[in-house]
């Protein structure tokens, strides 16, 4: 965690105060809550074919194309393969995640209150993160490093592996996602998948180096 905050610990710092921003933004200046709106109901329109491919954009595309600039000295470009395997995984976590924020409000509500929005956190933190998308995100990277082998894959899974890279990726997470949930929470639940989008850029380009550095280092 420590190697992804020195690389991208500025990106996190300004992503987190951006959504602080647009947050009080949203509540303050109803220009901006009418765009918010307008956005919403694309969504609303779109449905999970919205959810795969603006998850797609924002967490695949566009942080490739950030990278090109960001990526740490010696950290080599990805090929065209490693490419369309992270955007696919981004497409497929984008409908995961719109499920469960219409999940989350459906058991907690649509209340703004600290109490909910708290519980909404600690479920996603520490439940959803850590028991289902970490590892899913795991298992697809692992899937690649073993060229796309089921058998060889399976073979590849042990315990001590899943966890310490299930473990990385939640650690880093806690301390990128916290803050910006915070203010998507507190979100009425028709815009919280948009402006989880913005985030997700950022958390993409995380994801990735964590990813990539896991290999290098052997885990």
């Amino acid at each position: 965690m420590v190697l992804v905050w020195q690389a991208y610990g500025r990106v996190f710092v300004g992503i987190q105060a951006v959504a602080l921003a647009v947050g009080a933004a949203y509540f303050c200046i109803p220009e901006v809550r009418g765009a918010a709106e307008v956005a919403a109901g694309w969504k609303r329109e779109g449905g999970a074919w919205f959810a795969a491919w603006t998850s797609m954009l924002f967490g695949g595309v566009i942080p490739e194309l950030l990278k090109w600039k960001l990526r740490p000295a010696g950290l080599p470009a990805p090929r065209a393969v490693e490419v369309v395997h992270q955007i696919g995984i981004f497409g497929i976590g984008g409908v995961m995640v719109d499920v469960f924020y219409r999940q989350q409000a459906a058991w907690f509500g649509d209340s703004a209150g600290w109490g909910v929005v708290v519980l909404k956190i600690v479920v996603d933190q520490g439940l959803y993160s850590l028991f289902v998308a970490n590892p899913i995100a795991v298992l697809w990277f692992l899937w690649r490093e073993q060229g796309f082998d089921p058998v060889k894959t399976v073979k590849a899974c042990r315990w001590a592996v899943l966890k310490a890279r299930t473990l990385q990726i939640w650690t880093t997470g806690l301390v990128f996602w916290t803050p910006l949930l915070g203010v998507l929470y507190a979100l009425p639940a028709a815009l919280q998948f948009v402006a989880f989008l913005f985030a997700l850029t950022a958390w993409g380009i995380v994801l990735v180096f964590i990813a990539r550095r896991q290999v290098a280092g052997g885990l």
